[in-house]
């Protein structure tokens, strides 16, 4: 277990996650290496809060099998939250399209929860989405 000295300061308040209740945090990323490091690095911490990938696709190449490596690269680690019966939680801002996204959620048994503009309003017609991120 990862255990952190910090030295107290009279102007600063340190706030820590797992005092502010919070169950999960989402792992915005996008297409430069450093970014995927950083969600390794997260992940090798052994922290009781869970964590989830979010693709962000304005800055993430919409390649759809490097997304699915990517998932399937921590969906196995201990910190990756899983929700319905322990299927990896995957949340995204834009995407792939319905396609892509059905192959992805295939291929992974990931449940997906995308933010896609335009398409407020129009749930149920996405029968690819398990549910609705805003």
């Amino acid at each position: 277990m990862y255990n952190a000295t910090i030295e107290k300061r009279s102007y600063t308040k340190y706030v820590f996650m797992h005092h502010t209740r919070t169950n999960a945090i989402a792992l915005n990323y996008g297409a430069d290496s450093w970014q995927l490091a950083q969600i390794a690095s997260a992940t090798s911490l052994h922290s009781p809060l869970k964590l989830f990938l979010s693709p962000d696709f304005t800055a993430h190449a919409c390649d759809l099998a490097t997304t699915i490596s990517e998932i399937k690269r921590f969906a196995g680690h201990p910190s990756q939250l899983k929700v319905n019966g322990g299927k990896v939680l995957v949340n995204s801002f834009e995407g792939l399209g319905e396609k892509g996204w059905e192959k992805l959620r295939t291929e992974t048994e990931a449940w997906f929860t995308p933010f896609i503009s335009g398409l407020e309003g129009r749930f149920g017609k996405w029968k690819v989405v398990d549910s609705w991120f805003w």
